[in-house]
């Protein structure tokens, strides 16, 4: 806790001819996290076996979406969709094959997908057919035309079809100087069903003609002849069955998709493993990091496969080498469980420490006192009891993190109860004299009370940076910084002077006065000293910058110091106003009682209360969290631990 797991990097050497059992060894710990240190010239077979498994997959999901529309969305119930979400996916059991078993699988699979790719296109193809057939068939019966009514004859010719509106005029003007029957319906779209007679001698001439006005002949496969009604028929005959095979089509792709997913986390593995492995003549090399207290459990995997027919060597990273060590957090209880502060902020760095348990005790702190009360509290706690036992995804969360929201609901509300016994509100009624302050009758006392709040969270992250940069060797940063020392000192002999600019009557010669003077004189030499603090690295450092380049880059930080830690300390009264705001509903409740009656009335200020300022006082927590306090200290510049899982 306070500091990520320390991590060991090691290197393994073993026969070349073992090393697909030393893998699954070392799988099977979940411990180990492969990297390469040598450039990839060519894709292993192994890893391209993983490329093609992953293809099978995304093929066979695609040909399941496309037979959707066969499927009917079975109507279920609320009740049924809860009992859904809480209870585990049906997942298949995962198997672990050897490299040979896999190249046989994959050709299998491949060969099978193939198939059902086949009949896929083949359904949607004939489908798609008499659709379009059918949209014909039924113009027909509504006019009683029969279907193959269409056709040359010995004296005449007969051709249906589609007009667009606007060319019918031009059509019978053609056709006047001929001998033809026209026939003009209501169609499709915007075009005119017509069906036209003339005698063969002007077929030619008149065909020519109504292909330039965009005329779309309608012509009936062989299969469908005569009355157009038992052609509607058979048309909507054959889509039943075939919409039945394509529902049969389907489920069987899904239990043959079923049945690869099986074999997902051995090809995962199949695919890292062989990223990662390089080789020499005799041996396969592996490289990683390993948990300091797991090394010994990785060293136990591999004997009890190779005996002692095996080398390897471990060293402890350093800041100084210029390694990435990845980062592994490790929190108990419900800092492990309100992780995810973190993991949204980004990974830490491995040699800096892990602020999970601060974020975590900031954040409860910080919504307990914008949304303090004991009913609300309760019923944020039952919502998310609820949410970490769902068991499958939802509305476009993952299972991991609908969970978390739960674990973060349940912390949030345990903290709005102890708040509301602190007010003495629950449900937005008073039902107790406050343990300490009203916020709505103490407006000035509860804003106080937030900037205090605020400053003592501001300089904890100056402090934390400080210590940061003594410990990555950034002595300037940390002394002339205006996120160092000289910031820190900035700030809180700021705070002293404000306190006396209100109390003085805010008066601007109270920072003259002479017990103020030396205070006043600090400032403007930190702030003078900030301004020249890139010149100072520049000449230290030997980088040899232009001058007029440093004293801008000083200016930036001076502008930065001096707004930044004004703007911040500002920010925090919004949890004053907040919790000012949650009682205000309360009080809004007692005047609209008067309308709509007590109860009506407090029901429906809950519930803006819950949904809107409960969300809200979230949002605003996460933010002061994310930006005036992480931004203080805060490097999102690790890389997360990933071990290797089979």
């Amino acid at each position: 806790m306070f500091r990520p797991v320390r991590m060991y990097k090691f290197y393994l050497a073993v026969p070349m001819d073992r090393e697909e059992d030393v893998s699954k060894a070392i799988a099977r710990l979940g411990a180990v996290q492969l990297t390469s240190q040598e450039a990839v010239t060519s894709v292993r077979e192994e890893v391209e076996l993983a490329n093609r498994y992953w293809r099978v997959l995304d093929r066979a999901n695609v040909l399941i979406n496309s037979l959707s529309e066969y499927t009917e969305e079975e109507k279920r119930g609320l009740g049924s969709k809860i009992r859904e979400v809480l209870s585990p996916p049906d997942e298949p059991e995962q198997k672990v094959l050897s490299k040979e078993e896999a190249a046989a699988f994959i050709e299998e699979v491949e060969g099978r997908l193939n198939s059902y790719t086949a009949r896929v296109d083949e359904v949607n193809k004939r489908v798609t057919q008499l659709k379009n057939i059918l949209v014909y068939a039924k113009l027909f019966e509504k006019y009683g035309i029969p279907v193959d009514v269409a056709g040359d004859y010995t004296h005449i010719f007969i051709r249906t079809g589609l007009l667009p509106v606007q060319n019918l005029p031009l059509l019978r003007d053609y056709l006047k100087p001929y001998n033809v029957i026209l026939n003009v319906f209501e169609g499709v779209r915007k075009d005119y069903f017509i069906v036209l007679a003339g005698s063969v001698e002007d077929k030619d001439e008149i065909l020519n003609y109504l292909s330039a006005l965009n005329f779309e002949e309608i012509r009936f496969p062989e299969e469908f002849k005569g009355d157009p009604s038992k052609v509607v028929k058979q048309i909507e005959e054959e889509l039943s069955r075939l919409w039945g095979e394509a529902r049969e089509l389907r489920g069987e792709i899904e239990e043959f998709l079923r049945s690869v997913l099986a074999y997902k986390r051995f090809f995962r593995f199949m695919e890292r493993v062989y990223s990662s492995i390089t080789y020499t003549k005799n041996f396969a090399v592996y490289r990683g990091w390993v948990p300091k207290d797991r090394y010994d459990d990785l060293v136990a995997a591999v004997r009890s496969v190779l005996g002692e027919k095996f080398y390897i060597e471990y060293e402890e990273p350093s800041h100084e080498e210029g390694v990435e060590p990845p980062t592994l957090l490790r929190n108990p209880s419900i800092f492990g469980k309100l992780e995810v502060l973190t993991r949204k902020r980004g990974i830490p760095n491995y040699f800096e420490f892990d602020p999970t348990p601060l974020y975590t005790v900031l954040f409860l702190i910080m919504y307990g006192f914008m949304f303090g009360g004991i009913g609300e509290g309760i019923i944020l706690m039952i919502i998310g009891a609820f949410l970490t036992r769902v068991k499958r995804p939802a509305l476009g969360l993952s299972v991991s993190g609908i969970n978390s929201l739960g674990y973060m609901l349940i912390s949030a509300g345990m903290m709005a109860v102890i708040f509301g016994f602190i007010y003495g509100k629950a449900f937005l009624i008073s039902i107790s004299k406050p343990l300490w302050i009203s916020p709505i009758k103490d407006t000035l006392g509860i804003s106080v009370i937030a900037i205090i709040f605020g400053l003592v969270q501001l300089v904890i992250g100056v402090v934390l940076n400080i210590i940061i940069d003594l410990k990555n060797g950034e002595y300037l940063e940390a002394f002339l910084s205006w996120k160092g020392l000289a910031g820190l000192i900035y700030f809180v002999v700021g705070i002293y002077l404000a306190i006396n600019f209100v109390t003085g009557g805010l008066t601007l010669s109270v920072f003259v006065r002479e017990d103020l003077l030396p205070f006043t004189l600090l400032e403007i030499g930190l702030l003078a000293l900030v301004y020249m603090k890139p010149t100072i690295e520049n000449i230290v450092h030997g980088e040899g910058k232009p001058i007029s380049m440093t004293l801008v880059e000083g200016l930036q930080e001076f502008v930065e110091m001096f707004i930044s830690y004004l703007t911040n300390s500002v920010s925090y009264i919004r949890l004053g106003a907040f919790a000012i705001g949650h009682e205000a509903l309360g009080e809004a409740a007692i005047v609209f009682s008067g309308l709509v009656g007590t109860i009506p009335a407090y029901i429906f200020f809950n519930i803006i209360g819950l949904v809107i300022e409960g969300f809200a006082a979230g949002i605003q927590s996460i933010r002061l969290l994310y930006y005036e306090f992480s931004t203080k200290f805060y490097r999102d510049e690790g890389l997360l631990f990933r071990p290797l899982r089979l």
